[in-house]
């Protein structure tokens, strides 16, 4: 299922094979937009490199974040080319804007526990540079 298709990032939830059945994990594409991108990630961390990396601190400082799984890149002439990042799926898991729709009641205590949340981050030195709703994931909406 694609969950996101832009310029920069593909997003997909893709079931995984396993012996047990299947397991559900989001498999994220970060593209590189040109041969200077390619470049640039010679000399700093690729995006692939730096969610998976990001992921696994977060996880560290005891802050609730999917677990990333896996990480690799497709290189090209040399040089790294798209990152590719997998995540374990959530269960239940609904993006903040859904879970307000579905209970426009609780928007006060969704408030309250994402300025816990945020409060968390901040007193573990974490910083999210791109904090919008969309990008706030609740584990379940019955009970965030």
């Amino acid at each position: 299922r694609l969950l996101k298709d832009a310029r920069s990032s593909t997003v997909a939830e893709i079931a995984v094979p396993t012996a047990a059945g299947s397991v559900p994990v989001i498999y994220k594409r970060f593209r590189v937009r040109s041969w200077l991108g390619a470049v640039k990630n010679l000399l700093r961390p690729s995006a692939a490199l730096r969610s998976w990396v990001n992921g696994h601190g977060l996880r560290d400082r005891g802050l609730p974040t999917a677990r990333p799984l896996a990480m690799f890149h497709r290189y090209r002439h040399g040089l790294p080319a798209e990152g590719y990042v997998v995540f374990e799926k959530v269960p239940g898991g609904v993006e903040l804007p859904a879970a307000v729709a579905a209970d426009p009641a609780g928007v006060r205590d969704l408030a309250d526990r994402l300025g816990r949340l945020l409060r968390a981050m901040h007193d573990r030195g974490v910083s999210h540079r791109d904090l919008k709703a969309p990008n706030v994931l609740l584990a379940n909406a019955a009970d965030p």
